[in-house]
């Protein structure tokens, strides 16, 4: 689903690019965007039980965007820390390189454990 790749910026980055109010503005329509489209596509695309069970698991991200892109405590708080948080990416990086790397040489050493 194309439409929920803007929501990748917190998965993939956490955010740490963002570090002001104009880099939210920036990002914000397009992370709504994809929280609309993928309801649209529960909506439509999937059965009523299988849509209540994927937007109980799906509700934190949705929260998330919403706290984060309005004017409020949630953004306030965020941007606050997000230095911080730009401090520390770096380190991130390369403890999950290390776990990548390291995970990558166990299932080679064992493929059918996966």
């Amino acid at each position: 689903m194309s439409c929920a790749k803007p929501l990748s910026l917190l998965t993939d980055s956490g955010l740490t690019f963002v570090s002001s109010k104009e880099d939210l503005d920036k990002i914000c329509p397009d992370l709504k965007e994809a929280i609309k489209c993928i309801h649209g596509f529960t909506r439509h695309c999937m059965k009523n039980e299988h849509r209540k069970h994927f937007r109980k698991l799906f509700h934190g991200t949705a929260y998330t965007v919403h706290e984060l892109c309005r004017n409020g405590t949630h953004q306030e708080e965020y941007l606050k820390h997000a230095p911080c948080m730009q401090k520390v990416e770096k380190q991130n990086a390369i403890c999950f390189k290390r776990y990548t790397t390291a995970m990558h040489e166990i299932q080679s050493k064992h493929p059918h454990r996966k």
